[in-house]
């Protein structure tokens, strides 16, 4: 008889606060997708920012930009009533993509944290490992194989870096991440440069198409190769990048290799926001774009579910309109306007304060 033996993983940690548990949990069939996924890429200028919030009313939150962006981050979280993050990854050491990190830490009910393993001195680094270890929050180590369980319909796997690999720059520890709801998916890239990517290829291949792909270092000619694009082969890209940033980007070169992809930029439209159902996906700008190089789409579908349309046809008739659930009121032409259930109208803006309602921190009615 053929005796069962198990496989006993010993798990090292490199960093003090991280748990250097790397086990890979079989892909379990996700759900039946029902609801939307909201994909909101925060405009932090010059940096990255995204909140990712599952149908089940999980929010995972994917950097925190530039030191001294928490307000801006804070405000906009709170205007989706985000009270809990579930999940945090931060893609690498760098100042505009951990800069406020350590206060979203301390704010915010954490759950998850995810870093690539990497050393690193500067005080912006180590005020998020301190503000981590004062919550007693391991964080786990992010590379390839990684899979974040957030959400049973939502799937979240890590195809880079990987594992134990010593790279040339910070940016390309940054985890190159799919997340699958439905029929569509998403990439995030952090600040991947192309060997990273190539990681990413030879780890996943034909496994990293996706819809959505969130192009790496800011649109960066270091980013973005045409063997990732291809495999990506993305039907939307979304740059985060500051207004008249001094580095140029995106690069020409980068939006030359885009031809046929409807690019959404924050330096042009500010946050941008991916609504998904599993089928239908749909996009919405805080503004619209003024960018020679960048293209307005069109929605892909119908607005999707009833309380959509209806808040729609809300935002139609009203001046303003409140959110029951985080007591805060919008422009009618606001990226987060609320559901039906969750919504009323209010004529004037004193109507909505004499209520208890307080201005959202993006619109800023």
């Amino acid at each position: 008889m053929k005796r069962v033996l198990t496989l006993v993983l010993v798990c090292l940690s490199v960093l003090a606060f991280f748990t250097g548990c790397s086990l890979q949990p079989s892909q379990q069939p996700l759900a039946e997708a029902e609801g939307s996924l909201l994909v909101h890429y925060i405009d932090v200028g010059q940096g990255d920012c995204i909140l990712i919030q599952t149908p089940s009313g999980k929010n995972m939150l994917i950097d925190a930009g530039n030191p001294g962006d928490f307000e801006t981050i804070d405000a906009y979280l709170q205007s989706k009533g985000v009270k809990r993050l579930d999940a945090i990854m931060a893609t690498h050491p760098h100042s505009d993509h951990i800069g406020a990190m350590a206060e979203v830490v301390k704010a915010y009910d954490v759950g998850e944290i995810y870093a690539p393993k990497v050393n690193h001195n500067t005080q912006t680094y180590k005020n998020f490992l301190k503000a981590a270890a004062a919550k007693g929050i391991a964080i786990t180590p992010a590379h390839a194989g990684v899979t974040i369980d957030l959400d049973p319909a939502v799937g979240i796997e890590l195809f880079s870096p990987v594992q134990d690999k010593s790279y040339s720059e910070l940016n390309s520890y940054s985890p190159i991440t799919k997340l699958t709801y439905g029929d569509r998916a998403f990439v995030f890239t952090g600040d991947a440069e192309m060997d990273a990517e190539a990681d990413a290829l030879a780890y996943g291949g034909a496994r990293l198409k996706a819809d959505v792909l969130k192009l790496g270092h800011h649109g960066s000619d270091t980013s973005s190769s045409q063997a990732f694009l291809q495999a990506v082969s993305p039907a939307y890209a979304v740059i985060s990048v500051g207004q008249d940033n001094s580095y140029g980007h995106p690069a020409q070169t980068t939006l030359d290799h885009l031809q046929g992809v409807n690019i959404y930029r924050t330096d042009t439209m500010g946050t941008v926001t991916a609504v998904c159902d599993g089928t239908s996906l749909r996009f919405v700008t805080q503004r619209g774009s003024t960018g020679d190089n960048q293209i307005q789409p069109q929605a892909t579908a119908a607005a999707g579910t009833s309380d959509q349309a209806a808040s729609e046809a809300l935002a139609q008739e009203a001046v303003y309109i409140g959110n029951k659930n985080s007591k805060k009121f919008h422009r009618p032409s606001c990226s987060g306007l609320p559901s039906e259930k969750n919504a009323l109208s209010f004529s004037s803006r004193e109507e909505a304060i004499a209520q208890g309602y307080t201005p959202c921190g993006i619109c800023a009615p």
